[in-house]
């Protein structure tokens, strides 16, 4: 059985790591999660993560199989 999509946001990338805003973590409280891994999954470039809405797999703890939601490049 897949998992359920849910909607994740880049709030900024630090470092290595990328901040998300997702159902189970606000800007307060983020998830981390390496930005070579959602910029490989993704197809972007690391510096245009940062306020990119992303649908994801996973829970809580980890996440993958991201996906960009709209690509204004387009």
């Amino acid at each position: 059985m897949e998992s359920e999509r849910i909607q994740v946001r880049v709030i900024l990338v630090f470092g290595d790591r990328a901040q998300l805003d997702t159902p189970w973590h606000s800007h307060r409280d983020p998830m981390w999660v390496p930005a070579a891994l959602i910029a490989e999954q993704a197809g972007l470039p690391i510096n245009e993560l940062p306020g990119r809405e992303f649908s994801a797999t996973g829970d809580r703890k980890s996440l993958t199989d991201f996906r960009l939601v709209f690509d204004p490049r387009l």
